[in-house]
């Protein structure tokens, strides 16, 4: 998204400027509130590549008989195109099968473990009605080569929670 959103405003923005999640707050401010509509453009969709080994051992883990679930926290005007990606990338996946959204990812008790690069994903929240909301799942957070500035202050104890820097990490940590 930074190529991309560089591209047509003209800026200069860098991957490590991005300190938070939520990119929007690192844009010129003249593209701040309309931020959210570059990914429903069809031309940034094609420009998304996957990261390296997140397809062989997504598919690996499938072979192994961990059935994956992509669960996606994101708006419902850009759960169509993130579906298509998805489709596009993971043929031998059906996505009726395999593809939730959902706001708060902790309500899924029955997962075992949750692979997220936000870690606010991660840990135990109150939702917007005050329930506290348990992460009862084991905890990778993604976090590729080390480069995702907002994921620094995520604690990890190799037990329940756990760091990975890359799609090797993600499959020893699981199996």
């Amino acid at each position: 998204m930074v190529d991309y959103y560089n591209s047509l405003s003209g800026d200069n923005l860098k991957f490590q400027d991005i300190t938070d999640y939520y990119m929007e707050k690192f844009v010129n401010p003249v593209w701040q509130t309309d931020f959210y509509k570059l990914f429903l453009d069809t031309n940034f969709w094609k420009t998304v590549k996957i990261i390296d080994g997140a397809q062989e051992y997504v598919n690996q883990l499938i072979k192994d008989d961990f059935r994956v679930i992509f669960v996606t926290s994101t708006e419902p005007y850009n759960f169509y195109k993130k579906s298509k990606w998805l489709m596009r990338t993971f043929p031998n996946i059906d996505l009726r099968d395999s593809l939730i959204s959902i706001k708060d990812k902790q309500l899924l008790s029955y997962l075992d473990i949750l692979i997220d690069d936000y870690p606010k994903n991660l840990i135990d929240k109150k939702d917007n009605y005050g329930n506290l909301l348990k992460a009862k799942y084991k905890k990778i957070l993604f976090d590729l080569d080390g480069q995702y500035m907002w994921t620094k202050t995520f604690g990890y104890d190799n037990e329940d929670s756990f760091r990975a820097f890359n799609w090797d990490d993600v499959y020893n940590i699981v199996t």
